[in-house]
């Protein structure tokens, strides 16, 4: 009695299409990042943080 292990036939991710941007991987993490408003911008950040900043107290428990 032979068990023989079935192999998958290809890797996860490989031979998976890369996009024809030019851009590289982290360049296009960035640009996601960017897109989403979750990048690194200082000035984004406090802009974010401002927003949230002038949000009156809840009341009833003082």
């Amino acid at each position: 009695m032979t068990d023989t292990v079935t192999k998958p036939k290809a890797k996860p991710g490989v031979g998976k299409r890369t996009p024809d941007d030019g851009l590289t991987q982290s360049e296009r993490f960035i640009k996601a990042a960017q897109e989403l408003g979750t990048d690194d911008n200082p000035e984004r950040f406090a802009e974010r943080v401002r927003k949230l900043a002038k949000v009156p107290p809840p009341k009833g428990d003082t």
